[in-house]
């Protein structure tokens, strides 16, 4: 998740195009809201606010996302 949140992260490339299989397989990803918490931070750290923010909606809002509490 974090790859695919920060373009300039040595696998982006690759993660997109999981994502991608993911999205385009209908499958869905389960994650924890741990991983939520973790992959947005990191991403506002090593990014912007605003890649932060887009990550994080990624993760809620998408249907191939699973996120369990």
């Amino acid at each position: 998740m974090i790859a695919l949140g920060v373009k300039n992260e040595q696998r982006h490339r690759v993660a997109t195009r999981h994502w991608n299989q993911v999205l385009d397989a209908e499958r869905r990803l389960i994650t924890t809201t741990f991983v939520l918490d973790e992959t947005v931070t990191y991403v506002n750290r090593r990014g912007s606010h605003s890649s932060a923010v887009e990550m994080g909606l990624l993760i809620l809002k998408s249907p191939a996302i699973e996120l369990i509490h």
